[in-house]
């Protein structure tokens, strides 16, 4: 049996003597590891943004590029230089550009109206469109697009055949075209590589981009050799402390 205790002390339950509380130190410590976690984890998470925004800038300028060469394709391929596009300057590409192709209906001789069946991308406005007229002595011609009314929503016999669903229209031609065969919907604009983009101008506007003004230069050229094809060049503005310059080239065929 435990012996009798001094009168006037006492003796801790044994379940409380192995319990400590936390120290000054160690609740400093505590905090101090706490702050290097939290700081290490923000410097992981602004390396991980950083390198998305690299990768999105590079993605778009990728889609920059592709964007340049599927216009350019689709406007110039195919057409003849000197007579449908030429380069002014390096970064100016003038051009006829063709939204619509007509098949010339027979019509009555001396008619003030030319009957065609027209399929485009759009629908020809007189305000801002011409027309290349396939002659019946095989030159192209091109007149002014006076005015237009749709005949019918859709075409028949031959125009049918060859165009598929294009519509029956009449048109006003100045100077008064006369017999022919096809006919090509186009307006006058320019491309440019400047502002850092690919621009579009129509008559008098502004140029407006189409594309992301991700371009640091660019030029249009013409190749040497053969028919003198439509090339191009341009550098991509790059992410912010990347000194690197690579140029895209292409060329349309």
């Amino acid at each position: 049996m435990a012996g009798p205790t001094a009168r006037g002390t006492t003796r801790a339950p044994a379940a409380r003597r192995g319990v400590t509380g936390f120290t000054l130190i160690e609740t400093l410590v505590s905090f101090l590891l706490l702050g290097l976690l939290l700081q290490g984890g923000w410097r992981i998470l602004a390396s991980f943004r950083t390198g998305a925004g690299h990768a999105a800038a590079q993605a778009e300028g990728v889609e920059t590029v592709r964007t340049l060469a599927w216009i350019l394709s689709a406007e110039v391929a195919g057409e003849d230089r000197g007579r449908h596009w030429w380069v002014e300057g390096g970064d100016s590409l003038p051009l006829r550009v063709f939204r619509g192709l007509a098949l010339v209906e027979p019509g009555l001789p001396g008619a003030a109206e030319l009957q065609v069946c027209y399929r485009g991308i759009r629908t020809p406005e007189p305000e801002k469109d011409s027309v290349l007229l396939l002659a019946t002595d095989g030159w192209w011609r091109p007149s002014g697009l006076v005015s237009r009314r749709v005949l019918s929503p859709t075409c028949s016999g031959a125009g049918r055949e060859l165009l598929g669903e294009g519509r029956t229209e009449a048109w006003v031609l100045s100077p008064p075209a006369g017999p022919g065969r096809l006919a090509r919907v186009f307006e006058r604009g320019s491309y440019y590589l400047s502002g850092g983009a690919l621009r579009y101008r129509r008559g008098f506007g502004g140029r407006q981009p189409l594309t992301p003004e991700r371009l640091l230069s660019g030029r249009f050229l013409v190749e040497t050799g053969g028919e003198g094809a439509l090339g191009w060049e341009v550098i991509l503005a790059t992410p912010a402390g990347d000194t690197a310059v690579h140029p895209w080239r292409g060329r349309v065929r």
